[in-house]
């Protein structure tokens, strides 16, 4: 499913989660300031942040760790 070239090097892992973290958190500050009112940081937000650039290191180790084999 996925492709290991965008794996190859850990500047693209990195840049790819810290993206993937920006996305999940506008997301979420999105929907908060939708039922809130207005912007600003929480523990959810930060939490599934922090959630989706740990997940999406992961799932780099996991597909780099595929390619050596």
């Amino acid at each position: 499913m996925f492709g290991s070239h965008g794996f190859h090097s850990w500047l693209h892992v990195l840049v790819g989660a810290c993206v993937f973290a920006l996305m999940f958190g506008i997301m979420v500050a999105s929907g908060e300031a939708l039922f809130d009112g207005y912007v600003q940081p929480s523990r959810y937000s930060v939490g599934l942040s922090a959630g989706a650039f740990l997940g999406y290191i992961g799932v780099a180790m996991l597909v780099r760790r595929d390619t050596r084999v």
